[in-house]
């Protein structure tokens, strides 16, 4: 499987920097982890002690996001990106109760460092994963949360296979079809910076994620980094 970006969108956004864990041969059937739940748990009261519903969009961590959605055509106050979402749900008072190991650790690892985390299923996807522009014409897709879902618009940013659209926006709200769950063997996960300011903590990130993939869930991993000169990276299959 390859995963690409688009070259527009570096051409947009050089600055983006986009990390990845390919986790292989997985067992993510544990039922919930009190250790990080307990985790999840003293950084949301972190953030509810050191932050106000009121000032979100002005943290710099939700701004950057804030204008690279109005760039491709997003309104901000209707599309939020996942770490605004993440933000906004805590500060309002909800507690992330488990899902499952992985998605719990990439929900740890977003609070933690502030920056926006999805996971896909490997096997539920088609062919290639690739951060591209949606033309518009992509089929209308089930998007976790939503009843309603509706065709990316034109020039939108999207994770996409060969079946379609994976997440909407960037990473706004992903498609049910290639969710992470309790039965999934084979994983890839994205984290991603938004600029140089946010490399170091990119870094800190994708170790941090590491560690506990390899601890809670096992498995054979591959990371890295896309970035305008090294915008691809093939994986072996799993066998």
């Amino acid at each position: 499987m390859t995963f690409k970006v688009d070259s527009r969108i570096f051409e947009k956004f050089p600055d983006v920097r986009i990390g990845y864990i390919f986790v292989t041969g997985i067992d993510n059937s544990q039922p919930e982890n009190n250790n990080l739940i307990k985790r999840i748990t003293e950084e949301s009261q972190k953030i509810r002690k050191e932050l106000s519903i009121d000032t979100v969009s002005a943290l710099p961590y939700v701004s950057r996001w804030r204008a690279i959605y109005k760039e491709f055509g997003a309104k901000p106050s209707d599309y939020r990106s996942s770490i605004e979402n993440l933000t906004r749900m805590i500060l309002k008072g909800r507690d992330l109760s488990h899902i499952n190991t992985l998605v719990d650790i990439y929900n740890y690892i977003s609070l933690k460092y502030k920056l926006p985390i999805g996971g896909e299923d490997v096997d539920k996807m088609q062919g290639n994963l690739e951060l591209s522009i949606a033309t518009g014409e992509e089929p209308i897709t089930e998007l976790l949360g939503d009843n309603n879902s509706e065709r990316p618009f034109k020039g939108e940013i999207l994770y996409k296979d060969e079946a379609g659209v994976i997440c909407r926006c960037w990473n706004w709200r992903e498609a049910a079809r290639t969710i992470l769950s309790k039965g999934t063997k084979n994983a890839v996960l994205v984290v991603e910076a938004t600029s140089k300011e946010e490399y170091d903590i990119l870094e800190k990130a994708i170790d941090g994620m590491a560690t506990l993939v390899s601890h809670f869930v096992g498995g054979k991993m591959v990371r890295g980094y896309l970035t305008s000169n090294s915008p691809s990276v093939t994986f072996n299959e799993p066998k």
